[in-house]
């Protein structure tokens, strides 16, 4: 049961990220469903921040209180802060996993395996250059 103070995108957000995790688990070799979970993640992650510095209002504190639901309203802020706080913790996991399942492209900071060059260089041969026999005539 949803209050009222919680807007309607949250449960869908919310749900979205846990099927993108799903979808995750379901494979185990790709990184991109995990690259997708960190993105909605952190696009929570900045939603909850808005949602409760614009919804968990004083006004609606009093409201629930006359309408005797006060402790309720106390419960579903505080959940929202706990989910504040995981989201964090699951965004850290989710950079873990990212670099387990080998999907480092590129993004610079923590994410990034190494700073070296990542391509082959094409002057520098590789294998030993065969020298042509002479033509020996008999």
């Amino acid at each position: 049961m949803l209050v009222d103070w919680v807007p309607l995108a949250y449960p869908y957000y919310n749900a979205f990220f846990l099927a993108v995790i799903l979808w995750a688990m379901m494979k185990p070799d790709a990184a991109e469903p995990v690259w997708l979970a960190i993105v909605i993640n952190i696009f929570g992650l900045i939603t909850d921040i808005i949602i409760l510095a614009t919804s968990f209002a004083p006004q609606n504190r009093r409201t629930f209180y006359e309408q005797g639901l006060l402790a309720t309203f106390r419960f579903s802020g505080t959940m929202c802060c706990f989910n504040l706080i995981l989201r964090v913790l699951t965004s850290l996991l989710l950079a873990r996993t990212i670099k387990e399942r080998g999907g480092d492209y590129g993004v610079g900071g923590p994410f990034s395996a190494n700073a070296g060059p990542t391509y082959d260089r094409v002057e520098e041969p590789t294998l030993p250059v065969a020298q042509p026999k002479a033509y020996q005539s008999s």
